[in-house]
């Protein structure tokens, strides 16, 4: 949660001696300067654990345990997590599980800082209100969610699965459904399955919930304002489990195992007074993800990895060994393949060609030039020959085929200059996907060159230098060369419509969640209060003709804080209203930020989006240029033509946009656009049905 050890947070753990809480409190005592341990029957005081017991479903008992604590980790559910929903048919459970939340929420709003929570929910708020308890945590994420908004809160909704096994040190085992059928297990009973017992739950070990959460808590500043679904990456079919209990208890007690007959369900009204709506994914898919060592593409490909995983599917992630540490680092499972790229040792005057091709794309000033047969051409010839051998080199091509060929994935999903996932889903048979990270200019580009070589009997006569390349890649592996190796099945988009290029590609709109900034710890200073203006982007992003230390200098007497990134400066060359940092999340950082500076990259750009922070956007590679230049037409920032850009010019647009409030009122016109987009579960949804569709 700090930088600084010696500035731990005091921490708060609602339910602390409970099954998920007790398994917690370990967890969060290395964390913290103090954890105030509230629960009913207490737990072992220690010097860095106070405890308090408390009645939570008392009303009045909270409100100065929230005004001491930084973080709050909610941990308290009527009954325990995992229990039935007759526990929530208990009209004390209201109490519990929504009243102590309004409780929370207006003692927090007294606070001066909002704290950062931890609310510890359930799957079932996902599925609707399928039931009491369903309902109860429904409205308590309303209640996080609309205190967050307020900036009463700083929450982040963590939704359990069903939780298992022996919670060490309190030896308790929980009253979910695989504690229930141990115990039944015991006492010599039948584990009775409804129907077949196909149905199948994703079961998440308490320990690892444990170490999920304080995951969470590493990286709570980071994250806040969003909801996560722990899970185990898999699912297991009721029938297995009721079978594995009733042999490892067999083995426990020396008795033979207990029988697991199948009947006909009960009526819904025997079992349930509500009826149960839960979706039922039609299969488990098994999804590969796959992009060269780029660091930056790949983490635009993390949110939907996540997503796919929470859904229940298989997902990996194959690329050349050296993003091996940042897949693994990301939460997901890594597949090294082959031997890094040798983009960046391109030869000077292939560069140069490759350059003319990939800077200053101004739409405005060009467009007709950037449509034309020559320029599409050109742009094509020098990526062949150029850039995507270098990144797609044949021993990564080769074990990527390899792999896909052996693990029989469902679905490549492939950011797109990793063409190597196209010729892998290929040869396994799977149905494949581009996965745009930003702005799909290789798709657009590419689909107008292939609508002007069709249009034209000369133009058709010429070569097609992409689709020449992967012929030859393709041929290696024993694949046929077929259109979609260059564009996939369809394409993820994952950036808001009105963004959007005209590319005439089947288009699956994408999760516009968070962007994922890679593994990070928010700084103690972020949350000091103060309002900030962020330069990011190296010095190269500032324009040609712009000098670093002369635009802070024309900045140093601004009420706010600017906060520099890789500047290559020292301390003693700034004001004292600047701060300079290698690193920091730009998701964290752009809470505070009334301005960004930048140079159009997808990860700042998107993440000015999600808070809604105005932008001055200095840019001319590849995809960035527009970027800026549609953000400054939606008239939430102003786009910086480099070549024209001095320390004055910039300094004088920085003010420009805080004083004006249209720039603020556009950017959280924006904001909501984004909110309107498809939520990840809906994404992984579709993907799910069209990878199903492709393969029947």
């Amino acid at each position: 949660m700090s930088e600084d050890a010696g500035q731990a947070p005091v921490v708060a753990l609602l339910g602390a001696s409970g099954y998920v809480g007790g398994a917690l409190l370990p967890e969060l005592v290395p964390r913290a300067s103090q954890v105030l341990a509230l629960s009913r029957s207490g737990v072992p005081a220690t010097e860095r654990v106070t405890d308090r017991r408390l009645d939570l479903a008392t009303p009045g008992t909270i409100g100065t345990v929230v005004a001491e604590a930084s973080v709050i980790v909610h941990a308290a559910a009527y009954g325990t997590l995992g229990s039935t929903w007759r526990d929530a048919e208990d009209p004390a459970s209201d109490r519990v599980n929504v009243d102590l939340v309004r409780e929370l929420v207006d003692a927090a709003s007294r606070r001066r800082e909002p704290p950062l929570l931890l609310f510890l929910s359930s799957a079932q708020a996902a599925a609707g209100p399928v039931s009491r308890y369903a309902e109860q945590k429904i409205e308590a994420e309303r209640l996080v969610q609309q205190a967050g908004e307020e900036r009463v809160l700083r929450p982040l909704i963590l939704r359990l699965p069903t939780v298992y096994g022996v919670a060490r040190p309190t030896g308790q085992t929980g009253r979910g459904i695989v504690a229930a059928m141990a115990h039944r297990a015991l006492e010599g009973g039948e584990l009775t399955l409804w129907n077949d017992g196909t149905v199948r739950r994703d079961l998440l070990h308490v320990h690892d919930t444990a170490r999920a959460v304080t995951a969470a808590f590493d990286h709570g500043a980071a994250v806040a304002g969003q909801v996560w679904q722990l899970s185990a990456g898999r699912t297991e079919s009721l029938l297995d489990v009721f079978t594995t209990v009733a042999r490892a208890v067999a083995v426990a007690t020396g008795r033979p195992p207990v029988p697991v007959p199948s009947v006909a369900p009960a009526t819904a009204s025997a079992r349930s007074p509500r009826p149960c709506t839960r979706r039922q994914r039609a299969t488990d898919v098994k999804v590969l993800f796959t992009s060269f060592a780029h660091r930056t593409h790949f983490q635009g490909l993390v949110p939907l990895a996540w997503a796919l995983t929470l859904a229940g599917h298989q997902v990996r992630v194959a690329s050349q060994p050296d993003l091996v540490d940042d897949i693994v680092s990301a939460g997901l499972v890594a597949v090294p393949v082959g031997v890094d790229h040798r983009l960046f040792e391109i030869d000077p005057a292939e560069a140069t060609e490759v350059h003319r091709y990939s800077t200053g794309l101004d739409f405005a000033r060009r467009h007709d030039e950037l449509h034309s047969w020559d320029f599409l051409l050109g742009l094509e010839t020098a990526n062949a020959r150029s850039v995507f051998p270098r990144v797609n080199n044949p021993e990564f091509v080769a074990g990527l085929v390899d792999h896909a060929r052996r693990w029989q994935p469902d679905l490549v999903l492939w950011e797109p200059f990793t063409f190597a996932g196209a010729v892998a889903a290929r040869a396994s048979g799977a149905a494949h996907a581009r996965v745009a990270w930003g702005t799909d200019l290789t798709g657009y580009f590419r689909s107008h060159f292939l609508a002007l070589r069709a249009d034209q009997e000369e133009n058709r006569r010429r070569p097609d230098p992409l689709a020449d390349w992967l012929r030859d890649v393709a041929s290696e592996h024993g694949v046929e060369a077929t259109p979609d190796l260059a564009l996939g099945q369809w394409t993820v988009e994952q950036i808001p419509a009105r963004f959007r290029l005209p590319s005439g590609l089947d288009i699956t709109p994408g999760t516009t969640s968070a962007p994922y900034n890679g593994p990070s710890r928010t700084p103690s200073w972020l949350d000091d209060g103060r309002r900030r203006i962020a330069v990011t982007g190296g010095f190269s992003g500032l324009g040609d003709g712009a000098d670093l230390p002369e635009l802070l200098a024309r900045l140093a007497d601004l009420d706010h804080e600017v906060v520099v990134t890789r500047s290559g400066l020292a301390p003693d060359q700034v004001q004292s209203n600047v701060r300079l940092v290698d690193f920091v999340p730009m998701n964290a950082l752009m809470e505070s930020c009334d301005v960004v500076v930048h140079h159009g990259g997808a990860g700042t750009w998107a993440s000015a989006l999600h808070q809604a922070v105005p932008q001055v956007a200095v840019a001319h590679e590849w995809d960035c240029l527009l970027r800026g230049q549609q953000v400054a037409d939606a008239g939430a920032g102003l786009s910086l033509d480099p070549q024209q850009t001095d320390a004055a010019t910039l300094a004088d647009a920085v003010r420009s946009v805080l004083d004006q409030p249209t720039y603020r009122a556009q950017a959280r016109a924006l904001r909501e656009e984004l909110r309107a987009e498809p939520t990840p579960t809906a994404v992984a949804q579709e993907i799910e049905r069209r990878t199903v569709a492709a393969r029947t």
